[in-house]
C-alpha cells in the first residue's frame, strides 16, 4: 500500500512540474527539459506527460539552441517529432 501511495505522490509531483512548464515560455535553462528526456527515451511510460512535454518542445521551436540541446540529449529531433506529431503542431511560428 505504501508503495502505491509513493508512486502516486511521485506521479502527481511530476504532473505539477510539467503543467507549470506548459504555462511558461521556452526556458532559457535547458536543464528544465530534463524531466522530458526520459520520457522521449522510453524510460518512462506516462502517456499523460506527453502533451506537456510536446507543448514545451512546441514553445521552443524558435529557439534553435534550446531545441538542439534537448534533441542531443534525446538522440535526435526525429525521435521528438515521431512522438509529438500526434499531440502538437511542430511547425514553428516565429515572430
Amino acid at each position: 500500500m505504501a508503495s502505491k501511495f509513493s508512486s502516486y505522490i511521485i506521479f502527481m509531483t511530476i504532473n505539477i512540474i510539467f503543467f507549470t512548464l506548459t504555462m511558461a515560455s521556452c526556458p532559457t535553462d535547458t536543464s528544465k527539459f530534463s524531466p522530458c528526456v526520459g520520457l522521449f527515451k522510453d524510460q518512462f511510460d506516462f502517456n499523460s506527460l506527453l502533451l506537456p512535454c510536446c507543448s514545451l518542445v512546441q514553445r521552443c521551436l524558435c529557439n534553435q539552441t534550446a531545441i538542439d540541446a534537448f534533441a542531443s540529449r534525446v538522440g535526435s529531433f526525429v525521435t521528438i517529432q515521431n512522438v509529438c506529431i500526434r499531440y502538437v503542431s511542430l511547425i514553428p511560428k516565429c515572430e
